[in-house]
């Protein structure tokens, strides 16, 4: 009768205490280590306290917010890349731990013109320079040639050991860039004949999706330069293609204020599937320039109400101060809130 010990009275209460069990390890017991769990803070809430520690110099505070996933490359309240902001304070061993994180050493963007390694040499800090001249040799060739040297002044001024360094990452990278170098050149000067011979001269530059081409037409969205553009997409430019901060040309024509650039792009088909992140940064471009239409698609197209900018603002906030009363209204009808998120540690 052993076999059917489970009818028996016995037999029922053995069945109930290993559900009993079942249910404690396989439900009760993860649902209780899941709620004890420390909630992630929201990505802008990382990068503020990231940009904070930078701000302060409090280099273990960073590396956590950078463990939690904060992004190395956002800038200053004065749009300033964080590592050229760390170079430019003195404090070298931050710099150098935001480079091994991931931050980019070229040009970051529009805003700010000059590179990192150019601050680094004005500190006549020989290391980093050498690092990021090694690791962003196209950095250097913002400008023509060393001896030109552009805004960056006289190559007579630099000290010697930079002018060394200066001169040898031209001279081993120069058939590289040369070619960009003509293409920058026939831009500025609106010589769009000369654009398309060069460019079909080199018919595969724009079509290895490498990050000279994506930062070469970056600059020609920020400058508005619509039929190079063009022409660089008709040579197969991937007009999807990211730059080092994430951005799509459609992002960075937006994020610049750059309205002919941005709806060339949309005619020639980019792609608006934009990530979440990304929306919640442009929600808060939009409720600053008062603009309701595009809060409206925005929030429809799933970005957060409630997500912070690194100032630590919300988009109702914002609409509030600005007194942009009808993107306030619209803003309450998707539940957002007006409460900022604890203060960041000091």
């Amino acid at each position: 009768m052993q076999g059917y010990s489970l009818i028996t009275t016995s037999g029922i209460k053995k069945l109930t205490m290993r559900g009993y069990k079942a249910v404690w390890l396989f439900l009760v017991i993860p649902v209780a280590l899941f709620s004890c769990r420390k909630p992630t803070p929201p990505k802008g809430y990382l990068e503020a306290s990231l940009l904070q520690s930078t701000l302060q110099g409090d280099l273990r505070s960073a590396r956590e917010a950078i463990k939690k996933g904060a992004s190395p490359n956002i800038r200053t309240p004065d749009s300033e890349p964080l590592i050229s902001y760390a170079i430019k304070s003195g404090n070298f061993d931050f710099a150098l731990f935001l480079l091994d994180h991931g931050a980019s050493g070229s040009k970051v963007g529009y805003f700010y013109s000059d590179p990192p390694f150019f601050h680094a040499m004005k500190a006549n800090h020989l290391m980093l320079t050498t690092i990021l001249l090694e690791k962003y040799p196209e950095s250097l060739f913002l400008i023509t040639s060393p001896e030109e040297f552009s805004s960056y002044g006289n190559i007579e001024n630099i000290p010697e050991d930079h002018r060394s360094l200066i001169q040898t990452t031209y001279k081993n990278h120069k058939s590289n860039y040369k070619k960009w170098i003509r293409l920058g050149l026939a831009s500025q000067d609106n010589d769009l004949q000369l654009f398309k011979k060069l460019s079909k001269e080199e018919s595969d530059l724009f079509k290895n999706h490498s990050p000279n081409a994506t930062f070469f037409f970056s600059e020609l969205v920020f400058h508005e330069k619509i039929e190079f553009m063009s022409c660089a997409i008709d040579l197969g430019f991937d007009i999807n293609s990211k730059t080092a901060k994430g951005n799509t040309p459609l992002i960075e024509a937006y994020a610049s204020k750059r309205s002919a650039s941005f709806n060339f792009l949309i005619k020639r088909g980019a792609d608006i599937n934009i990530p979440n992140e990304r929306l919640d940064t442009l929600l808060h471009l939009a409720v600053l320039r008062k603009d309701k239409t595009t809060v409206e698609k925005l929030l429809k197209l799933g970005a957060k109400p409630n997500r912070y900018n690194l100032l630590q603002v919300t988009p109702l906030s914002m609409a509030i101060s600005l007194e942009a009363y009808q993107i306030e209204s619209l803003l309450r009808r998707h539940r957002a809130v007006d409460f900022p998120w604890p203060a960041l540690s000091p």
